[in-house]
């Protein structure tokens, strides 16, 4: 593991991304530029070798010293997106199971698309929806399937817990206003399923801008 991040750490890499660049520049009416580079070795780490005082053992973490090119031309072309590391502590609301990080991940990252306004026509965090008659929402996306379940009803209901934990969380934190579930077909009844939730932010008190 040392020897494979030593590795990478030597490797620098340089992007040339100006024609991404002035494409999305030229949208918003902007004069394009000649060039448009991103650089840096793979992974900019920096280490930090220390031993515990209680018990003698030693260990090795990395910080990182700047933001990987590779990193940078990703965030140019909104394919990843920077929020604050404290959204993510929800252990108040649930316990922190795989299922539960890689549900509440896919909620901030949700909530920040919707947020920052990624060209996203929906302030919906749906479970399943159909486009085309394919399936779309959380339960696709993460891979959930009714017939892999016994329980697929009480699989449900913990994975909307989550959701709804996460979502809380925002709103503590100020990420977002509010939020307010939506069932099928449109309806108000609690007994109807729910297809998931309406995010409401005000762009002028949000951590996410």
């Amino acid at each position: 593991m040392k020897s494979s991040i030593k590795k990478l750490q030597s490797i620098r890499i340089k992007i040339d991304c100006t024609k991404e660049y002035n494409a999305y520049w030229n949208e918003k009416g902007k004069d394009p530029v000649e060039n448009w580079t991103y650089e840096s070795y793979l992974l900019p780490f920096g280490k930090i070798d220390t031993k515990y005082t209680t018990n003698g053992k030693l260990v090795t973490a990395y910080n990182v010293l700047e933001k990987p090119a590779i990193y940078r031309y990703a965030e140019m072309n909104h394919q990843i997106i920077d929020v604050p590391t404290f959204l993510f502590e929800t252990q108040k609301k649930f316990r922190d199971t795989d299922d539960a990080i890689i549900i509440k991940r896919y909620v901030i990252k949700r909530v920040a698309q919707i947020v920052k306004a990624n060209k996203l026509q929906s302030n919906k965090i749906s479970f399943c929806w159909y486009d085309k008659g394919e399936k779309r929402g959380l339960y696709s996306e993460l891979g959930y399937k009714e017939e892999d379940y016994k329980n697929w009803r009480k699989k449900k209901s913990s994975i909307n817990s989550v959701v709804k934990g996460t979502l809380q969380t925002l709103v503590d934190c100020k990420a977002i206003s509010s939020f307010e579930v939506y069932r099928e077909h449109g309806t108000k009844n609690p007994a109807s399923p729910i297809a998931g939730y309406k995010i409401y932010y005000n762009p002028k008190n949000t951590v996410l801008l």
